[in-house]
Parts: C-alpha cells; structure tokens; sequence
C-alpha cells in the first residue's frame, strides 16, 4: 500500500514558513519520499500500518494547512505513467521485504 500525501501550507510569515518546512522535515523523518514540491510517498507494507501513520500526519498538520492523504494499492501505483518532459521515466518501487519464512 502506498500513502501519498499532497499539501498546501502557508508560506508568507516567518512562523508559517518555519511550520512549512517542519512538516515536510517531519514526512522524511518518517521514511516519506519527495515526489513533487508539494507531494511526498511511501510504501507499506499493509493498509493497517498506512492507516496509522495516515492519522498520524493528520493530527501533525499545520493549523492553517490543507492536507490529503490518499492511499493507493501497489496494483493502483504500478500503473502509473512518469514524464519527465515528453521521455517516460521509472516510477518508485517499494522497499523490499525481509522474508523470514518460505
């Protein structure tokens, strides 16, 4: 299950600025990717741990920010189109899981 988390923060205090960046500080603390200015990912490795840290973010979120957190399935990702330009580019691949038991 991939988070992805899209936001739109206000910027245009010294107090807003520092709130800004202290979330996007606090989405990379916690493993997430920058996929975009404004949209960050990551992979879990169920929909119950995505679940939580979902409500996590949710409860972090800056007083005068907007937030959306969607959650996707690795089907839903893995048919996902990249461009950089017009040239088609790779899209992220989940961590890879350590496999006690065969």
């Amino acid at each position: 299950m991939w988070l992805i988390v899209n936001f739109d923060l206000p910027t245009e205090t010294k107090v807003e600025r520092r709130r800004a960046t202290q979330f996007r500080n606090m989405l990379i603390k916690e493993g997430f990717i920058m996929k975009q200015l404004s949209m960050y990912i990551q992979w879990f490795p169920n929909k119950t741990q995505a679940m939580v840290m979902s409500e996590r973010i949710g409860r972090l979120t800056p007083k005068k920010g907007y937030i959306s957190v969607i959650p996707i399935t690795d089907k839903q990702f893995s048919i996902a189109k990249n461009y950089v330009g017009t040239m088609e580019i790779d899209i992220e691949k989940p961590q890879s899981q350590l496999l006690l038991f065969e």
